[in-house]
């Protein structure tokens, strides 16, 4: 009897081991049956950063503390072809990336850039956003909250559509793109930011007071797909 309980542990030992970045040549389905939720991604990279089996097939998963998976990626093949990541801020999860890949370029899904504040005691906030459909890039934002240089009591805010929906935004003072001005900023000033052969508009309001600046906010939070402030 003890004999059995050991190749039985031996056994169960090796699918772990296989489905945990070794040697594996379960299928796609196979694979998702065992416990992966608990192998580390970081145990089927090698020291170079590439994955120890060239055609792994199966999906890896880190933990915080608490137990919350705050990385996720499935390969097939060898190829990445999903990954989620969260991030924790001020005690609340965020999701910063839910992508799918096709020969690895982001394929359909989002990515999220945090921002800080400069001396605000963490004050985080979702800074540059992009969406992905069918592999071209449908949605891509930037936001910047600061405080006032010379009145640290007071903020600025400056949003920017870099594209939406598929078309590119560029700043034109003779045919300024309103469409792209957030209604929660109508009293907002347009400007012009030129980088990377474009010239970008860019919506800013400054001098706000505390009160204002966060109806502001509540406002972005509504009307940009996954904006988010973190006090």
């Amino acid at each position: 009897m003890k004999k059995q309980l050991v190749v039985a542990s031996l056994i169960m030992l090796g699918i772990f081991t296989i489905s945990c970045g070794g040697k594996n040549g379960e299928t796609k389905s196979e694979a998702k049956t065992e416990e992966v939720a608990d192998c580390p991604c970081n145990t089927l990279i090698d020291t170079t950063g590439f994955l120890k089996d060239k055609n792994y097939t199966g999906t890896c998963a880190d933990k915080d503390q608490n137990d919350t998976i705050i990385l996720k990626k499935e390969y097939k093949n060898g190829y990445l072809i999903s990954k989620m990541t969260k991030e924790k801020v001020k005690g609340k999860y965020y999701t910063t990336q839910e992508m799918t890949f096709d020969d690895e370029k982001e394929f359909n899904g989002y990515n999220i850039e945090i921002s800080e504040i400069y001396k605000s005691n963490g004050q985080k906030y979702s800074g540059h956003y992009k969406r992905y459909k069918d592999g071209q890039l449908i949605d891509d934002y930037g936001v910047i909250c600061d405080k006032m240089l010379l009145d640290q009591s007071k903020f600025s805010i400056r949003v920017c559509w870099y594209t939406k929906n598929g078309k590119l935004i560029e700043y034109n003072e003779d045919n300024l793109n309103e469409e792209s001005r957030p209604k929660c900023m109508p009293d907002s000033e347009p400007h012009g930011s030129y980088g990377n052969g474009v010239n970008s508009l860019w919506w800013e309001l400054e001098n706000l007071d505390i009160t204002t600046f966060d109806n502001v906010v509540e406002g972005l939070q509504k009307e940009l797909p996954h904006f988010f402030f973190a006090k």
